[in-house]
């Protein structure tokens, strides 16, 4: 997932690079790599995904609707997929997972956030009980 995330240029997508990053997505095995996935992999997932959309360039090109912010949202639900997964099969922390998304949704307040993050936030609120994780630890 990490070279398909480098690949693209969330901030400057258009609709070939949308439909390119949705096919490589959907060909993931996300049980196949859930078999595997460390806790190492999901940080560095992240890391990588912050690197392509908590960017000024990307808060101020990026709106709502666009297809950078579809390529996001799509990153995101994959990621969530992921995540969800291998927690699912015990092959990851839900603790862990949830700190690291924390990790993401605080980068991407730190961001702007412009009106295509509220996609992402929204993915990552749904994703292994967040919104009871956020409203617990921002309490």
């Amino acid at each position: 997932m990490e070279k398909i995330i480098s690949k693209y240029d969330y901030a400057n997508g258009n609709d070939d690079a949308e439909s390119a990053i949705q096919d490589e997505l959907h060909d993931l095995d996300i049980d196949e790599i859930g078999e595997t996935i460390k806790i190492s992999d999901i940080k560095n997932i992240i890391n990588i995904f912050i690197k392509k959309i908590c960017l000024e360039e990307y808060v101020k090109k990026v709106p709502r609707g666009s297809p950078g912010c579809y390529m996001a949202t799509m990153t995101c639900r994959h990621l969530c997929d992921l995540i969800d997964n291998g927690v699912e099969n015990e092959k990851l922390s839900k603790t862990d997972c949830q700190d690291c998304l924390f990790d993401l949704y605080l980068a991407i307040i730190r961001a702007g956030p412009g009106t295509a993050h509220y996609e992402v936030l929204a993915k990552i609120e749904k994703c292994i009980e967040m919104d009871t994780y956020l409203k617990v630890c921002c309490v």
